[in-house]
């Protein structure tokens, strides 16, 4: 017998038909018998418009059957009153507030240096429409208007190489189970 994958839909149908209709066998155990899932099975049976005996359809007169289910469903739905309205939703005074939380001292990351604001000696700092791709871009100051160091810039990096060293901190090793990882 050649493998699933290569029958067509209708050669599929053919093969499975006999297996739900005249012996009347689950998916699975077909499934089992062909070598494929379940879900292959119940696909093909569906595009081949083959129904399993143990199918759970919807009865007659409901849903999508159509019938005279649905049309009493019309007209009751047309005779159905109109809704009352609901109440109004709560504006923001009616809520709660949020309960205090505990605040958690963390550690500082690093140490605030003010002098990484000033300007590195032997550069003038440059204002905003001045910088380049090729000029470090690092605020210098603290308080608008910004200038900026104005520097050559290092690589593909927006900063000289002393500020890239303070921008930029390098990565320490990660290890999982004792096995160094990237």
């Amino acid at each position: 017998m050649t493998a699933w994958k290569d029958l067509t839909r209708q050669q599929k149908g053919d093969v499975i038909r006999p297996m739900i209709e005249e012996q009347q066998l689950s998916y699975a155990q077909i499934g089992k018998l062909l070598g494929v899932s379940r879900v292959a099975i119940a696909g093909a049976a569906d595009r081949n418009h083959i129904k399993s005996p143990y199918s759970r359809g919807v009865p007659k007169g409901i849903g999508y059957a159509g019938g005279a289910a649905n049309v009493a469903r019309k007209k009751s739905d047309a005779a159905r009153k109109p809704r009352k309205p609901t109440k109004p939703r709560p504006t923001v005074s009616a809520v709660r507030p949020l309960p205090s939380l505990p605040l958690i001292d963390l550690p500082p990351k690093a140490p605030w240096n003010p002098d990484a604001w000033l300007a590195l000696p032997g550069t003038t700092p440059i204002a905003l429409h001045e910088t380049t791709d090729r000029t470090c871009r690092w605020p210098i100051g603290t308080e608008m208007p910004f200038s900026f160091c104005g520097a050559p810039a290092t690589d593909s990096k927006p900063y000289c190489a002393a500020h890239n060293a303070l921008a930029y901190k390098p990565v320490p090793e990660r290890q999982f189970n004792g096995r160094k990882t990237g």
